[in-house]
């Protein structure tokens, strides 16, 4: 079953400034599971947060292969009303002050093609590497067939046209088979020209240094954003895996 969620934090941060944010996450699954999440920023100006397709869309672009999709519609916590526990687990357990959508095959049918509406960058880990394939709606990529995709990878993509900027191959497995969280830190610099991506295996250690991305963005003037993270799977046909998110720190300048 295809299953695609997405949120975002309330709070809207000035991008011309420097923003930093964390948080651990998990993907659980079977040895033939597949799936991915990004973490993105889009519009503060974005009334509702819409859109985001499943597999190649991680959530968060584009999908086009004409799958239809059963989403929820948005949701804004907290709390979640009784009976929609299971449903906004990730709400619930991280006090989450946002919006909310989830499909998993329950709701009324809604086709979702297209990607976050106000999607401004979004940082793509799959286990496929399909988020940087340039295919399913996606005009630039870092190769055109699945096949040649690196596995393992993330990609990043800017602007409402998901423009690929670069990829890199994860120093470990993105789908673990036993709960084990990893941390990620994004870091956006330089009037939003710079995306910096550090990642620790064990809360214990030091952050490792995964890539400096130039994201070709340029914000001289004020511009209002807001921070989101999305998952789906699968992103090819097989299992599905289990996406866990928890302690999301962001810094930055709030409105």
């Amino acid at each position: 079953m295809d299953v695609a969620c997405n949120f975002t934090v309330q709070e809207s941060f000035n991008i011309k400034y420097d923003l930093t944010w964390s948080f651990d996450y998990c993907m659980q699954g079977p040895e033939d599971a597949s799936g991915g999440f990004t973490t993105f920023l889009l519009d503060a100006n974005t009334p509702t947060l819409t859109g985001g397709g499943i597999r190649s869309g991680l959530g968060y672009g584009v999908y086009e292969k004409s799958d239809t999709l059963m989403i929820a519609k948005s949701k804004t916590s907290p709390p979640p009303p009784v009976g929609e526990q299971d449903e906004v687990q990730i709400a619930e357990d991280n006090q989450f002050r946002g919006f909310i959508r989830i499909a998993d095959g329950d709701y009324e049918e809604e086709t979702y093609l297209s990607g976050i509406n106000g999607r401004i960058l979004g940082a793509g880990f799959d286990s496929h590497g399909i988020f940087g394939v340039r295919d399913y709606g996606y005009t630039t990529g870092a190769v055109e067939q699945l096949a040649n995709a690196a596995r393992n990878s993330v990609s990043v993509r800017t602007g409402s046209a998901d423009k690929f900027v670069g990829f890199e191959v994860m120093p470990f497995q993105l789908i673990q088979q036993q709960l084990n969280f990893k941390t990620l830190r994004f870091n956006v610099t330089n009037f939003g020209s710079i995306l910096n991506i550090h990642y620790k295996q064990n809360v214990d250690e030091p952050y490792k240094l995964l890539k400096t991305f130039e994201t070709g963005l340029l914000f001289i003037q004020d511009t209002y954003v807001k921070l989101g993270i999305s998952s789906a799977s699968p992103v090819v046909p097989g299992n599905n895996c289990k996406f866990s998110v928890r302690d999301l720190h962001f810094h930055g300048k709030v409105i």
